[in-house]
């Protein structure tokens, strides 16, 4: 089981700060993901962590073993870390059967025989492909082969598994399942697993706690649901789910807003430039007697309707709702719920 530690990371790219003094204590056999958008440093933070590109300056321990130190001039190369790598490009040989790519990480390691049939069998089991073993990687479907390069990591047995954008080539119906493999994989392992992806909705369904990064530092560190209802930030409120910023003339800044402080500030029509965030599950469309807005669109998302409703000095929020409304009818809202947000 791994516990790893990142202290002052930092890595540069000629002038331009790629990672700016990471910090990350990550328990072993969790499952955390980082996120983040393009260029916000998630990547490289991952492949230090492997081996394949070194700090500038900081420290990388697993189990309490130095695997990087820029001070004591340490640094343990990629193949004796003990971690397992998955790519966004699956890197399988195509020349080689499904059980060839599995197997050549042991093969490596001069394992032959019965043992290595064995490894093999049994990681091909564990991703449910033991049928495909005698297949080129060219035969099997994407979804496939992304469990081909699973299970050539898990024959490994790394402490940690290292994941990049993973299913980012897949169709949404694929990542669907792809996620539950994950899973599985995860609780059957016990592996300490970091997963890298921009998208926020991977992260939320996989991770125990997610590391948000903007250019190159930690937002927030925290699990799903509390990036989700409490984020740290204007921009992370407005990063993760689909809630709207409106602003308030009181700063509410880190504190939870009741229904009766909302009608407060709405009933007072003063806009100023302190943010809340609100989620449109906690915008609910009444009869009577509510906050009045004014209904911009309807938008069919298959189960319900996403309504998105002007008010407040013409500020935006969004609202589900089982039926479409016209255009400019107005209505009334009952507002269960904000968080107020840093700027």
């Amino acid at each position: 089981m791994a516990g790893l530690m990142l202290r002052n990371i930092h890595k540069q790219y000629a002038k331009q700060t790629i990672v700016h003094d990471l910090n990350l204590d990550i328990d072993p056999g969790s499952f955390i993901a980082l996120l983040g958008p393009s260029g916000c440093g998630k990547t490289t933070t991952l492949r230090m962590l492997a081996g394949l590109e070194n700090p500038d300056c900081g420290i990388i321990s697993l189990n309490q073993k130095l695997l990087f130190d820029s001070t004591r001039q340490t640094n343990i190369p990629a193949e004796k870390r003990n971690m397992g790598m998955v790519f966004q490009s699956y890197a399988l040989w195509p020349h080689m059967s499904v059980a060839d790519n599995v197997g050549y990480p042991i093969k490596l390691k001069g394992i032959k025989g019965a043992e290595y049939q064995k490894r093999v069998s049994e990681a091909l089991e564990t991703v449910q492909l033991a049928d495909k073993a005698s297949y080129s990687p060219l035969k099997l479907s994407g979804g496939q082969r992304q469990r081909v390069a699973l299970a050539r990591c898990l024959i490994a047995e790394p402490s940690v598994i290292l994941l990049d954008e993973p299913l980012s080539n897949l169709d949404r119906h694929l990542r669907t399942s792809m996620e539950m493999t994950f899973r599985q994989f995860h609780r059957r392992t016990g592996a300490t697993f970091v997963y890298v992806t921009h998208d926020q909705a991977e992260a939320m369904a996989l991770a125990d706690k997610i590391a948000v990064l903007d250019k190159g530092e930690i937002v927030q560190w925290a699990t799903p649901d509390t990036i989700y209802q409490q984020p740290q930030n204007q921009w992370l409120a407005q990063f993760i789910g689909n809630g709207c910023i409106i602003y308030t003339s009181v700063n509410y800044c880190h504190q939870q807003l009741n229904t009766a402080q909302l009608q407060s500030i709405f009933a007072s029509s003063t806009k100023g430039s302190y943010p809340i965030v609100i989620r449109p599950q906690h915008v609910h469309i009444i009869e009577r007697n509510g906050i009045k807005a004014r209904v911009i669109d309807s938008i069919f998302k298959g189960e319900r309707y996403e309504i998105t409703l002007s008010f407040f000095d013409e500020q935006v929020l969004l609202a589900y709702h089982p039926l479409p409304l016209l255009p400019n009818c107005i209505v009334d809202l009952h507002i269960t719920q904000a968080w107020g947000v840093a700027l």
